[in-house]
């Protein structure tokens, strides 16, 4: 394997690394991705453009494209090492565990269900203490089984998940 100088110091090889050297210099989690190209490439030509990150206390970002051929019997592979900034997807926020940090932490009684089985999915401290139960034992329990007898609040709760409307209950 040749690499020039930039590509010998973004990467962390040497001038003369074979394969391996230059696998290991990926995360384990991109070292598959890299193979399994390489496998593809010394059966056909390939046109790559993928992102991986380093391995080591950096985890830096490369950007590989090029292609690859054959010549004298060997595999070539051509291309460019670039830095690159991690893909968007892994520098946003996942918004759902924003909202379950608000959920957990709210000083509201609050429980998620289940809208066809009317179960509790998820019940935050505040809820279970207002049901005077743990959020443990009230999860994957029907919620209309925890109510007082006598009360239709299932018919209006349905009522409220297939209209929109907000649903008040005195109870809960």
């Amino acid at each position: 394997m040749h690499a020039d100088a930039y590509a010998q110091q973004l990467l962390g090889i040497s001038a003369q690394a074979d394969g391996q050297m230059f696998l290991k210099c990926f995360q384990p989690s991109s070292q598959n991705q890299v193979y399994s190209l390489f496998e593809q490439a010394s059966r056909e030509a390939l046109e790559v453009d993928f992102t991986v990150q380093r391995s080591g206390e950096a985890g830096q970002w490369v950007r590989l494209w090029g292609s690859s051929g054959r010549e004298d019997e060997s595999v070539v592979l051509r291309g460019v090492a670039q830095a690159v900034a991690p893909p968007a997807d892994l520098t946003r926020p996942d918004p759902l565990q924003s909202f379950f940090e608000l959920f957990d932490d709210s000083l509201v009684g609050l429980a998620l269900l289940d809208g066809k089985e009317l179960t509790y999915l998820r019940v935050n401290a505040c809820y279970a203490a207002l049901k005077g139960k743990t959020a443990e034992e009230l999860l994957g329990k029907s919620f209309p089984r925890t109510l007082p007898q006598g009360e239709d609040l299932e018919k209006s709760l349905r009522q409220g998940l297939s209209s929109g409307v907000a649903l008040r209950v005195k109870e809960v």
